[in-house]
């Protein structure tokens, strides 16, 4: 009896070990999973804080994956440069700096990456001049090629956190509390131009996303009356004569008395992810699309 007891309490003491192993006691460690995002529980309307354990706890972007879910991008709170993950042999291979910006001297840095629709371009935000301005680099067979400065036909606004970029190049960011549009032209960004009222407030808006068609935009503001306390996310509806629309507070949970910033759409358009600092530091959170497209026409 007491044979067959210490067998089952060891079976019991084995199980509990995997299963640590497979929560955030791994925390670190890459998922050896095929399933898409990571194989974390999906979300309904509630937000689930997501991958914790992989991605680390005091995030200054969400994720951002390719559209093939096979990489996925993001940077943290403390000044680093760009991670990044790759799906292979079955596996999620352990976090890297992007190797363009791997060995970079102080003070360059890249951060907030934002992927084109299908995937072959990377533009990011870089300390590389006297100021932020944002940078892209394109994707070879050689993996991701060496950075170039985007061009404006006259120095840009600094740059910083989320930015969007829509098919036709449209370009969305934020400088100094206020969203800033450029149009692409012969190659060239026109110069920046506030984007102004309803959007605009005596507040901060800031990193802005933007359908790839640009018929909304999803943005982060602490200026709009009914905000709950700090950063609440907002979805603006462009209207037939080309005007945004009306800003809309996300709902409740999306929303809450805490910082909740820096949206993005996931590439399948299944998924809200955001920043929400409501469990201490901030972390990453995913949502089901709905809690957005059920408010579009």
């Amino acid at each position: 009896m007491k044979l067959r007891f210490w067998i089952v309490l060891g079976l019991v003491i084995a199980a509990g070990l995997v299963l640590f192993a497979q929560s955030d006691g791994n925390s670190g460690d890459s998922p050896a999973v095929s399933e898409p995002y990571f194989g974390e529980m999906e979300p309904g309307r509630t937000p689930r804080a997501f991958a914790r354990n992989i991605l680390g706890r005091d995030l200054h972007t969400p994720p951002i994956f390719s559209p093939d879910g096979a990489s996925v991008y993001w940077c943290t709170m403390d000044g680093g440069d760009i991670q990044w993950m790759r799906f292979e042999d079955g596996a999620w291979q352990s976090p890297e700096i992007i190797p363009f910006a791997a060995n970079s001297p102080f003070p360059i840095y890249s951060d907030s990456p934002f992927l084109s629709a299908d995937g072959s371009r990377m533009y990011f935000n870089s300390w590389r001049s006297s100021h932020e301005t944002i940078w892209y680099s394109e994707l070879t067979e050689a993996g991701w090629g060496s950075p170039e400065q985007l061009p404006f036909e006259t120095t840009p606004p600094r740059s910083h956190w989320g930015f969007s970029v829509t098919e036709a190049g449209t370009l969305y960011f934020g400088s100094d509390g206020e969203i800033y549009v450029a149009d692409l032209s012969s190659g060239v960004y026109t110069s920046p131009r506030p984007i102004g009222p309803p959007i605009s407030t005596d507040g901060r808006e800031e990193m802005p996303y933007v359908a790839k068609d640009g018929s909304y935009m999803l943005f982060a503001s602490d200026g709009h009356p009914n905000s709950l306390g700090d950063y609440d996310l907002y979805l603006s509806i462009r209207q037939p004569n080309a005007a945004w629309g009306e800003p809309i507070h996300l709902p409740s949970p999306v929303n809450t008395t805490h910082r909740d910033m820096y949206p993005t759409m996931s590439p399948d358009g299944e998924y809200l992810f955001f920043l929400s600092n409501r469990y201490g530091d901030p972390c990453a959170f995913w949502v089901d699309a709905s809690v957005v497209t059920d408010l579009l026409p």
